[in-house]
């Protein structure tokens, strides 16, 4: 993040620009530091669930079900846990899922214009957040077709305004994916993660797919099902058309990006789907899951969202607290230790190659250039011994190799040390 967000551009490489450009924001305003990092995380998903529990309040009309729907997405671990932990863009996309929701939202309860310009921004903003946001929006779709929101009350969608919102929508987005068009090579250099380290067979994409689910939403599950084993009031609170209709709605989305990812990945033969890749299904899933809770217990219920959602927020507090201070983790790497000893090697070169490394170095000394660009001495860091970012430079620039060697990435709380390959690079006399 700090190599990429240290300017502006259309495209990053594999990663949509939306990230980038709001980090880029937050250190021109407050410095290339840690606290601007997790200033920007944290901001995303405060926004993120205010807009999720405001989009729910006006689908449902119900302050207490809007607070058990916009609440249920912490029982996701990857919002739980690693949101907190490392994930940046995929930190965007719980944001935007919210954003759209709310946005979509106020097309369905009042349906004027300037609601529909609201949704073609968000869906522009969300269109710039991650490629994955695509399945949401698909889910949407296809649920709104299913469910139909005139049976709840809600104002039917215009032709004329939806198509205006689509318009808007592609406005945001169309310079991004112009540049995504005429740098395929480096927008898609990342498609081999589907492949590396999945099962293998004629099943493989519905394993991967069934391992994902598994991964993002069994912690949910398990609590929707304790919650709703738990006593409830008699007499039965009662039912209203729009919660009900809110709470199916947003589990069809995400059903429906569900079958449209699996019939992708059979297609595409993948063998492997990060649960984090769902983020932009398993989101909707559990504010739809959050709200049908409500929707049988009424207002005991928030109480019972609430409590769970502090046992689980305080278990995670302190698994963070003991990963930071006794544990290996990646946040406990000698940092500071490691630039310099980049920074002795560098000699004045610019630095290029492994983005993690090379942040990694921008973030302790601001003094060290960056490049990807041919024509001047580059120390290249590489986490493998074959040196790929190395050997790509050479064959890209005619550069040669005059050096390499060895460097040590210590952890502050782990025996084992990360080894660096550092190649000097450099380009031969005309």
């Amino acid at each position: 993040m700090v190599l990429n967000a240290q300017h502006l551009a259309w495209g990053y490489g594999a990663q949509f620009p939306l990230y980038n450009w709001l980090q880029y924001g937050v250190f021109y305003i407050f410095g290339v530091c840690v606290g601007s990092i997790a200033g920007l995380k944290f901001a995303l998903l405060f926004a993120g669930f205010a807009f999720g529990i405001a989009g729910l309040r006006r689908l449902t009309g119900s302050t207490n079900a809007a607070i058990c729907g916009g609440v249920a997405p912490v029982f996701l671990p990857d919002v739980l846990w690693e949101a907190q932990r490392s994930l940046t863009h995929s930190v965007a996309v719980i944001a935007a899922v919210m954003i759209v929701i709310w946005a979509l939202a106020g097309v369905l309860r009042r349906g004027a214009w300037r609601d529909y310009l609201w949704l073609g921004l968000a869906l522009g903003a969300a269109g710039l957040s991650k490629a994955n946001i695509f399945l949401l929006l698909l889910g949407l779709v296809g649920a709104l077709m299913v469910a139909r929101p005139s049976a709840a009350g809600f104002i039917p969608l215009r032709r004329l305004r939806c198509a205006a919102a689509i318009g808007v929508a592609a406005i945001c987005v169309a310079p991004s994916y112009l540049w995504i068009m005429a740098h395929q090579d480096r927008a898609l250099a990342s498609g081999s993660k589907f492949y590396r380290g999945g099962t293998e067979g004629p099943f493989a994409p519905i394993l991967a797919l069934g391992e994902g689910v598994i991964g993002a939403l069994l912690l949910l599950a398990i609590v929707v099902a304790i919650l709703n084993w738990l006593p409830k009031p008699k007499p039965p609170a009662p039912r209203s058309a729009a919660i009900d209709w809110t709470a199916r709605f947003l589990g069809l989305a995400g059903v429906v990006g569900l079958a449209l990812l699996l019939f992708g990945a059979v297609v595409a033969g993948a063998s492997r789907i990060s649960p984090r890749w769902l983020l932009p299904l398993s989101v909707p899933i559990a504010m739809g899951a959050g709200v049908w809770l409500y929707a049988g217990a009424a207002c005991v219920m928030v109480k019972r969202i609430g409590g769970a959602a502090a046992v689980v927020a305080l278990t995670v507090t302190v698994g963070l607290y003991v990963t930071l201070v006794y544990l290996p983790a990646r946040q406990n790497n000698d940092a500071p230790g490691f630039a310099q000893q980049v920074a002795a090697q560098a000699a004045g070169a610019a630095l290029s190659g492994d983005p993690w490394l090379v942040g990694q170095v921008l973030l302790h000394r601001s003094d060290q250039q960056h490049t990807t660009e041919c024509g001047r001495d580059i120390l290249v860091l590489d986490r493998a011994p074959q040196a790929p970012y190395a050997a790509d430079l050479i064959s890209r620039c005619g550069a040669v190799m005059t050096t390499q060697k060895v460097l040590r990435l210590r952890n502050l709380r782990g025996k084992e040390a990360r080894t660096v390959w550092a190649s000097q690079i450099t380009y031969p006399a005309s």
